[in-house]
């Protein structure tokens, strides 16, 4: 049976930065030192390339991490600042587990490798429940290698979640179909109960008798709704001083994380 995937946008870009209190040693006779570390972690969940995939859960449910079952492996890239493309000192890689029935919580089992700087080869060991509605995620640092040799401490995740849109619009929900424009913008997940995502996007027509024309989105996506309103604030090109407002309906979630939305703009004035 295909599994179900979650309603996600297609290119999710999940920024988590730890915290890690540790006191470290070199061998067991060695006296303990304290280390503060700060990493970030880049974690891309829709292909291409996704370094955080659902490889098990129930037959017939959700895959997601709110439906019981559900495990997850990652292998994501660290990095020391939240700017992807700033330089690595390692990796992240290991399991997260659906294990909460409520779907309030997951288990993580993680493991830390550092393959630049300082600690260059040693590894730190992770393990706990993340709670999901919890701003700040604290999970236990257990053990590590090299440099982290009996090393004991905690870590917390906190999200800071950038989510970068630039999906084609076409005439009908068949994606092959026609092509009339590109949404561009971001996704920002600023609610601290993960209900929804604030949007701000830029259509851009580029054929048609609007070809070179935008229309402006800006407003708060609740994911539980059918139908998502956000408002239009302005444009150019035909759609200068628009006004108006725009609803936005998922209307399927293949296997490889592409979803296709019924975009629907209303009472927009149109430049003669």
């Amino acid at each position: 049976m295909a599994r179900k995937t979650p309603a996600l946008p297609t290119q999710i870009f999940l920024l988590f930065l730890l915290k890690i209190l540790i006191p470290s040693t070199t061998s067991i006779n060695d006296s303990p030192q304290l280390t503060n570390m700060v990493v970030y972690v880049q974690d891309k969940t829709s292909p291409p390339n996704a370094t955080e995939v659902p490889v098990a859960g129930i037959a017939g449910n959700l895959w997601s991490f709110t439906s019981f079952g559900t495990i997850y492996v990652i292998d994501d890239d660290l990095t020391t600042t939240v700017d992807r493309n700033s330089p690595q000192v390692g990796f992240l890689r290991g399991i997260y587990i659906a294990s909460a029935l409520d779907g309030s919580s997951v288990y993580v089992s993680l493991s830390m490798l550092f393959t630049n700087g300082f600690f260059s080869g040693s590894t730190l060991e992770l393990q706990g429940t993340s709670v999901l509605a919890s701003q700040l995620r604290e999970v236990a640092v257990v053990s590590g290698t090299g440099k982290f040799r009996f090393a004991r401490g905690y870590a917390t995740f906190e999200t800071v979640f950038v989510d970068t849109a630039d999906d084609n619009i076409t005439t009908t929900i068949d994606r092959n179909s026609d092509m009339i424009d590109h949404a561009h913008g971001i996704y920002v997940a600023s609610t601290l109960d993960v209900s929804g995502v604030y949007v701000a996007m830029s259509i851009l027509f580029t054929c048609g008798d609007h070809k070179g024309s935008t229309i402006e989105l800006q407003g708060s996506s609740v994911f539980e709704m059918e139908f998502r309103e956000v408002a239009m604030v302005s444009g150019t090109g035909k759609f200068r001083f628009a006004e108006g407002y725009a609803t936005r309906q998922t209307t399927f979630v293949d296997q490889v994380m592409v979803m296709g939305q019924r975009l629907n703009i209303t009472r927009c004035k149109i430049k003669s």
